[in-house]
């Protein structure tokens, strides 16, 4: 079994997790069930359930780190995840442990301000190349964080 670290707080009272800490705030995604919740605090929704939001780091309160179990075998069907900070789609698991990753452009956008240009510039400084799919890339599973099942709308 493989474990991951998350770093988890509360903001105003909801459970978070800690995406990126940047100087005085912090990427986190939402994780209770309260999508107006959410939204009525600044949260963007970037996927079916998922909340995203820039936040002050001193608003968080119960800051640690939490390790998280993944079951070996597992992997999804339909999958997105992180790699190095960015959303990606996540396809087959490879027997050697490699999994092609689509860059998806719209989601790390934040939240829609940036240009698809800029977005497509930085996911190319990270080794991306575009392909007939998409900007592409092959990566070791074991680079990618927060796998998850995704079933598009």
């Amino acid at each position: 079994m493989t474990a991951e670290v998350a770093i988890v707080a509360r903001y105003r009272g909801h459970r978070v997790v800690v995406l990126k800490r940047l100087e005085d705030s912090a990427r986190v995604l939402y994780q209770d069930f309260s999508g107006a919740w959410a939204e009525s605090n600044g949260f963007v929704q970037v996927d079916k359930y998922e909340y995203h939001a820039t936040v002050p780091f001193a608003a968080l309160k119960d800051v640690a780190e939490e390790r998280i179990e993944c079951t070996p075998g597992w992997w999804p069907s339909h999958g997105r995840a992180e790699y190095l900070g960015q959303i990606c789609e996540v396809g087959a698991l490879g027997a050697d442990g490699l999994v092609e990753i689509t860059y998806l452009w719209r989601e790390n956008s934040c939240a829609g301000t940036e240009t698809k240009g800029k977005v497509l510039k930085r996911a190319e400084k990270l080794g991306f190349v575009e392909t007939a799919g998409g900007l592409t890339k092959t990566v070791a599973a074991s680079e990618l964080h927060r796998v998850r099942e995704y079933t598009p709308q």
